[in-house]
């Protein structure tokens, strides 16, 4: 009786029958998908001793592809530039795009800790810069565009980095998983997403989005389930016409079901990438 009676059901609401299978269907494309995924770690070193330094991971295009649409400068969160970024990087590569991960604890944590944040920011400023500068021409770079992407984080910071730092070339950035406000730290309100930051210093993603030339792209990208989707009206209104929204099916903040993520990932990259410059 219990199988006919789950039977009936399913017949008599059609729609969530069609439901239950696509989810279904998702699930076991994604299974299957993973069986392909290729390795994330990155056994690259720089020919630039400066460069060979635990906080960096370079992802050069893989073969087979013509030039590289992009360089991606790709910021990890209060984590690290952990086996989710990784693989995101990798498979980024696998596109012909050139990556370079930054784990940014080291740096945050070097900051002098000054209430004003003028210090911070200035220094945190001079050393991305020549961090980009030199990561991009480690990989023969200098000519292409220039992406900043980050998680969490390091969305934050790339939507800061890309009004308040010099970088030639820069096109957009793909914002994963921003909250509403960030700041150049880690604290243990943030190791607990336990809110948003609002001492002196911190700033408002929505008005750093604003902020940046008409011609850069941002690209929004956000897991289903995360719990910082209320920051997403303020900064899709700060953006206008040139942010674009992706959300991640059944993904949450973490992001760690890469499986789908690299798919929304991929074109949120690819439309930043064909931002033309003024």
């Amino acid at each position: 009786m219990g199988v006919r009676r789950v039977f009936k059901f399913f017949h008599k609401y059609k729609r969530v029958r069609w439901l239950t299978l696509t989810a279904v269907l998702i699930c076991l494309g994604a299974w299957l998908a993973s069986l392909a995924l290729p390795a994330a770690h990155s056994d690259y070193v720089p020919h630039n001793p400066a460069l060979r330094r635990a906080d960096l991971f370079f992802y050069p295009p893989h073969a087979g592809h013509g030039p590289a649409p992009a360089f991606i400068f790709f910021f990890g969160n209060d984590v690290g530039f952990w086996s989710a970024h990784q693989e995101l990087a990798d498979d980024l590569a696998g596109q012909g795009y050139a990556v370079v991960g930054f784990d940014v604890k080291p740096l945050l944590k070097s900051l002098p800790n000054d209430r004003t944040a003028i210090a911070r920011d200035s220094i945190f400023d001079a050393v991305l810069a020549s961090l980009i500068r030199a990561s991009r021409h480690e990989l023969g770079m200098d000519a292409r565009p220039v992406i900043l992407a980050g998680h969490s984080i390091g969305a934050e910071l790339a939507v800061w980095s890309a009004g308040h730092v010099a970088i030639p070339d820069l096109r957009g950035v793909v914002a994963i998983s921003s909250g509403a406000r960030g700041h150049l730290r880690i604290t243990l309100s943030d190791m607990a997403n336990a809110g948003d930051p609002d001492e002196p210093g911190s700033f408002s993603v929505a008005r750093e989005v604003a902020a940046l030339p008409p011609s850069m792209r941002v690209a929004l990208v956000r897991g289903a389930h995360d719990r910082y989707r209320y920051a997403d009206s303020a900064i899709v209104d700060a953006g206008g016409l040139r942010l674009q929204l992706s959300i991640v099916p059944l993904a949450s903040h973490s992001l760690k079901r890469v499986i789908l993520a690299r798919y929304v990932v991929r074109r949120a990259v690819a439309w930043v990438a064909e931002a033309q410059p003024r």
